[in-house]
């Protein structure tokens, strides 16, 4: 048995379940999968059963009216026999968010809004009208900016593009939830996206709604093995790989049912997609596919014995891989694009893994030749033409993810960045693999999610500097809610340092945040919600916005004292020494997770279990 202390501070986020931790019963033995299964339907029920998971579920959840908000000098009040006004012909994304923004009004606010269109050569309504714009001529605007106007009799919000009247929508809902009240202050705003990609991912039970009233402008959406993909017929041999029910009659071949109905769902929203692909599964020696072109075969993988990769440096391999990504964008036009790891795990090439060679070499005689970068780089660039061949603004977002560990001349990768072409965007992570010098001796490696430094550490800064050389955009991967300073907690509430993170990401030069979980469900917490602010110029000040966003979450009388939790947790995370080992134990409940604040506590092994 062990103790455990988990300081009270860390429950003032959010998040508190109380009630006592079950000893383990003895049971006949579990396989691998029934554990899986039953602890995947235990904490689906533990979360259900929370009340913390309806802030996940519905964003608008986290909005009260306050009913002694006062009105003040100079606001307008939105009432009961206010019109929404769309345009005479409004996009889909504006049709989608006038509703939502209506319900929020009338669920949240008491307030219910006539919802019209305006008529095509007719003026425009002028008194007591929410009046949205999605293709505004407004000058010196990028597409995504966006325009907010509040007069005494009208509300103007207005954007050269759907995308942007969605995100002004964004932010009149939190204007009006933070403020408690309808009531919004007279003036002009012109809001300014500092970052072109945000991608997140969408809340557990939620929806794209909630993503999108989170800030997000791009989402995750299908993928899966490109083997089970693919509707290349190059080496007929790979056709058994194919996933029964992918492939379809009467749809579209190569992309699924589930992966369609979520990209459109998606895009309704105005939101991009990308699709994770991975090429994990291997072959071992005797596979009909080498069987029947034995050339083709790659590298030996991780043992003496091990399975072989196929080797991208063959041409017919490299025209299996081109029409499977052809495949892939003819199926879905409006992808913006695929995503592979590179680095040590997912799209395997030569250089990933091999088994009984020192890192950066091969057993592949064919890519040991040509060295590492070239190969990786070649792999990379022919995706992208791949993809470019059928939608011409596609991306290929590759992820080195521990490259430097497996075959990487050099920890930011430049070798490799200096050789890929237009088409090809890196995801690097902002904070991974840096070292954090603290007082006694102590040097923390940050081997994977931190919160600790802020970043943008110097290998992601080098990686920045020479994706802007090469013309090539570069995303910065970073946690929405989870640190591994405190990998037991749904989250760590250390919000300062989540709002200097948020500014990081969209100060640093990097063409975009994507900031999705990579081990557990996106739980829609105050850290994952936090980022949006930093996002959009004007920025608010900090210490303003903490204190309004503390009060928000639990009202005035209990706001500063949240605000002063937060800080001394912010201030505690430079004490942490280290990044301890995570997937142990039922760490991943979320908002359901058990807290322990009694240091007396006794908690039992299989809490501890692997």
């Amino acid at each position: 048995m062990r103790r455990c202390f988990a300081p009270a501070l860390f429950a003032m986020g959010l998040i508190f379940v109380a009630g006592p931790i079950a000893h383990a019963q003895e049971k006949p033995a579990e396989t691998l999968a029934e554990i899986g299964a039953r602890l995947g339907r235990d904490t689906e029920a533990a979360y259900a059963a929370s009340p913390f998971s309806l802030i996940s579920k519905d964003y608008f959840a986290r909005f009260v009216r306050d009913p002694k908000a006062a009105l003040r000098a100079g606001e307008v009040v939105i009432e009961n026999g206010w019109t929404l006004e769309l345009p005479a012909a409004p996009s889909p994304v504006a049709e989608r968010m006038a509703g939502y923004f209506a319900d929020f009004m009338q669920r949240r606010m008491g307030v219910t809004l006539a919802t019209r269109r305006a008529v095509e050569g007719e003026a425009r309504s002028a008194e007591h009208v929410i009046a949205l714009d999605d293709a505004a001529k407004i000058r010196k605007l990028q597409p995504e900016g966006f325009v907010i106007r509040i007069e005494p009799q009208r509300i103007a919000l207005s954007s050269p593009s759907p995308e942007g009247l969605r995100d002004a929508i964004v932010q009149l809902v939190d204007r009006i939830g933070f403020r408690g009240a309808p009531f919004l202050a007279a003036g002009e705003t012109t809001y300014r996206p500092r970052l072109e990609v945000r991608l997140g991912s969408v809340p557990k039970n939620g929806s794209n709604r909630e993503l999108v009233f989170m800030g997000y402008n791009a989402v995750l959406s299908g993928g899966g093995s490109l083997y089970a993909l693919s509707t290349s017929d190059a080496i007929p041999e790979l056709a058994v790989r194919r996933a029964p029910g992918l492939l379809e009659q009467n749809h579209v071949p190569g992309l699924p049912e589930q992966n369609r109905a979520a990209s459109a769902e998606a895009r309704a929203h105005g939101l991009k997609t990308y699709a994770f692909l991975d090429i994990r599964q291997k072959f071992p020696e005797n596979d009909p596919v080498f069987v029947a072109h034995p050339e083709i075969r790659g590298a030996r993988t991780w043992r003496a014995d091990g399975e072989f990769v196929l080797c991208t440096e063959h041409p017919l391999v490299q025209q299996w891989l081109a029409e499977s990504v052809q495949g892939l964008f003819k199926a879905d036009p409006q992808l913006s694009g695929i995503v592979i790891i590179i680095g040590g795990e997912g799209f395997y090439h030569c250089f990933m893994r091999p088994f009984g060679v020192e890192k950066g070499h091969t057993n592949c005689p064919r890519c040991e030749a040509l060295g590492a970068e070239t190969v990786v780089a070649n792999l990379c660039n022919r995706l992208a033409a791949a993809a470019r061949s059928v939608s011409h603004k596609a991306e290929v977002v590759v992820w080195p993810y521990s490259a430097q560990h497996v075959w990487s001349a050099d920890a930011a990768q430049l070798g490799l960045i200096e050789k890929l072409k237009p088409g090809v965007a890196l995801l690097t992570e902002i904070e991974k693999d840096e070292y954090v010098q603290k007082p006694g001796g102590v040097n923390k490696h940050l081997w994977d999610y931190s919160i600790d430094l802020i970043g943008p550490g110097e290998r992601a800064k080098a990686q920045i500097a020479a994706c802007n050389k090469a013309g090539i955009h570069v995303y910065l991967k970073s946690e929405p809610e989870l640190a591994f300073e405190a990998p037991s907690l749904p989250h760590i509430p250390c919000m300062d340092r989540w709002v200097d993170r948020a500014e990081a990401l969209a100060s640093c030069g990097a063409s975009g945040a994507w900031i999705f979980p990579a081990f557990r469900a996106n739980y829609g917490t105050s850290a994952a919600e936090v980022s949006k602010y930093a996002w959009w110029t004007p920025t608010p000040d900090k210490e303003t916005f903490l204190k309004q966003f503390a009060e928000r979450l639990v009202g005035g009388q209990a706001g500063p004292h949240l605000r002063a939790a937060w800080k001394h947790v912010s201030d505690a995370i430079p004490l942490s020494p280290l990044l301890p080992p995570y997937y142990t134990g039922p760490q991943y409940l979320g908002p359901a997770h058990p807290m322990i604040a009694d240091p007396e506590a006794t908690v039992p092994d299989v809490f501890f279990g692997y």
